[in-house]
């Protein structure tokens, strides 16, 4: 929570040091510091947390929504007995809409299926017309390694809004789509993944909507989540666009073989990452009020002009200096940091000195972010 703000001194704490004791009180603070809070920027509230504000809540519609908030964030089985011995209880229940609206959450596909209920699970996903309830069982299928239950329910989604025309990476992206990756990543791969990825291609929805394949930039993201590092890295090698997707699979990589103590395969995936990183691009600059339009759309008056390097891929330069430092390679960490310019190469250096003197790789001090555009 933002600095001075109660809702960052602890429970039920309030302005002036005082703390939330009545019923009313109660609620409100449970709506301006858990319900109205930005938990994408402040992080979710941890199963334990909703749980100890839940049962110190009036039984009334506030309630009712830190319990949902509890099954959407942490609907394991624990999670669904504590929301069903809420639902039940004869001494202030909750209102009956309360309850009826948590019973249907309990009832969709991912929740029955995690208490062990598969076939009412299944059951349910064929006859859900949500988006949302059909990709959720997947995620659980097919990380659980239940390819076949997984593929069935994918094949349904072609019928169910919303629907992301017959562009393959609307289908598959992070905007909306089925994000495979969040199954699993580098560091913690699910190896079920792989399963699944393999069954795609013949697939009656997956020949329609991808009928090339999964683009190289997904393809790499998802042989990474399944642990399938050698083929990742063969894809990135044969992309010809730009060098930053094998440099991406090569750090995902080695930071997973340096923190498990394999500092040789790590170095290594760095010294070869090192050789295909291009040198800093920074793009044509904006003059005055042009807009950015004009770098996308060209006209007679505004010709179409160079986006330069993305944001993500400058902040790979400086990781991947990092990760040469803390393999042990400081002599070709401190030669290419000296080759990126402005700031760039200040930050770059430190990332050296920080290897050198044995920080942890998640150690990143100073932050690339603390650099301006301008600066580089």
């Amino acid at each position: 929570m933002p600095m001075g703000s109660p809702c960052a001194l602890g429970l039920w704490r309030q302005d002036g040091g005082g703390e939330a004791k009545t019923p009313k009180d109660r609620e409100a603070w449970a709506q301006a510091c858990l319900l109205r809070r930005d938990v994408d920027l402040f992080g979710f509230p941890s199963a334990n947390e909703l749980r100890e504000i839940a049962l110190g809540l009036p039984a009334g519609r506030i309630k009712g929504a830190v319990l949902a908030m509890l099954l959407r964030g942490h609907g394991d089985a624990d999670a669904q007995r504590f929301v069903m011995v809420e639902i039940n209880k004869k001494e202030f229940p909750l209102p009956d809409d309360v309850r009826d609206a948590l019973r249907k959450v309990l009832a969709e596909p991912a929740f029955l299926y995690r208490s062990g209920q598969k076939e009412e699970a299944l059951a349910s996903a064929r006859k859900s017309r949500t988006f949302a309830s059909r990709a959720e069982i997947i995620y659980i299928l097919a990380g659980a390694g239940d390819t076949d239950a997984a593929i069935e329910i994918f094949n349904l989604l072609g019928s169910t809004p919303p629907r992301f025309g017959d562009e393959c990476f609307g289908w598959f992206g992070p905007f909306g789509g089925l994000d495979l990756s969040r199954l699993g990543s580098a560091s913690a791969p699910s190896h079920a993944l792989g399963a699944f990825i393999d069954r795609l291609p013949a697939s009656a929805l997956f020949r329609k909507v991808c009928p090339s394949g999964l683009n190289a930039d997904l393809f790499v993201e998802y042989l990474l989540a399944a642990g399938r590092f050698d083929e990742a890295i063969a894809r990135a090698r044969q992309e010809r666009t730009t060098p930053f997707l094998l440099i991406d699979a090569l750090l995902n990589i080695g930071v997973t073989r340096l923190r498990s103590g394999d500092h040789g395969a790590a170095q290594a995936l760095a010294k070869e990452a090192a050789a295909v990183l291009p040198p800093f691009d920074p793009g044509d600059p904006i003059v005055g009020a042009r807009s950015t339009d004009s770098m996308t759309d060209p006209t007679p008056d505004h010709p179409a002009r160079k986006q330069g390097e993305r944001e993500g891929d400058t902040r790979r330069r400086f990781e991947l200096i990092q990760l040469l430092a803390a393999t042990g390679a400081a002599t070709e960490a401190e030669a290419l940091a000296r080759k990126q310019t402005g700031a760039l190469r200040a930050v770059a250096l430190s990332a050296v000195v920080a290897g050198a003197a044995g920080l942890r790789f998640d150690d990143k001090a100073p932050m690339l972010s603390t650099i301006d555009a301008d600066d580089l």
